[in-house]
């Protein structure tokens, strides 16, 4: 391992850079989220991060997004997207 090198990049590179390397290896960072289950027992998930936000600045510090922070909104976005679309094609079918 060279230290020296990864000394000098924490030492020298800026937050900015320091977050894009973090996007860089993101898809190798797996955080484990401690949840419930339905019967509530305890128990470990290895959550993956988001693969659209995995890494931002928030302030001073790095913000790891996991891959269920935005799914509600997600959810929200294709449903709105859906009605969209369906009055689309119902104004289509009338004109």
């Amino acid at each position: 391992m060279n230290t020296d090198l990864i000394n000098n990049f924490y030492l020298k590179s800026t937050p900015e850079e320091k977050c894009q390397f973090l996007l860089l290896i993101a898809e190798k960072i797996t955080i484990p989220v401690k949840k419930v289950d339905d019967k509530g027992k305890p128990y470990t998930e290895m959550m993956e991060l988001d693969e659209e936000m995995p890494v931002v600045m928030n302030g001073p510090y790095y913000q790891f997004n996991l891959e269920d922070l935005f799914e509600e909104e997600r959810e929200k976005e294709k449903n709105k997207k859906n009605v969209t679309d369906t009055r689309v094609q119902a104004r289509k079918q009338i004109f």
